[in-house]
């Protein structure tokens, strides 16, 4: 499972609109990497101009966020009970690892554990016998 980013049209249901793009969060489950090496077998070896990089692009099979079960106080804790479309996007766009749970109450719907936000940092508990000293003494 990994999180990641995708523009998405909010225009894409009115076809004469001007195309407005935002910037929206998926999560998903990764399907197959395809590795792209353009201009590695150009036909044309006179050709010096063309750029010699690897492009990765990832199919990733969406899970759909129940917006009916909101996260339990402000943990980054995602519902999913169906998947959505495939998605093609650069690699790049892939932010995080991410982890799914079957719920026990609901055994179609899955939790999605976010650890990039809130959950990704550790907290510690200070006892009043233990000396905890700053990284810089």
């Amino acid at each position: 499972m990994c999180k990641y980013e995708m523009l998405v049209d909010l225009e894409a249901r009115h076809k004469r609109r001007k195309p407005k793009f935002v910037t929206e969060t998926f999560y998903g489950q990764l399907q197959r990497l395809f590795t792209i090496f353009p201009g590695e077998h150009h036909p044309n070896d006179a050709v010096d101009n063309i750029e010699k990089t690897t492009i990765i692009i990832a199919s990733i099979r969406n899970f759909v966020i129940d917006q009916d079960y909101p996260a339990p106080g402000k943990l980054d804790i995602h519902y999913s009970s169906r998947e959505g479309a495939l998605h093609y996007i650069d690699v790049t766009s892939i932010q995080s690892l991410v982890a799914r749970v079957r719920d026990r109450d609901t055994p179609r719907r899955w939790a999605i554990f976010d650890r990039s936000g809130s959950l990704a940092r550790a907290l510690y508990q200070e006892e009043e016998d233990m000396d905890i000293l700053a990284a810089d003494e």
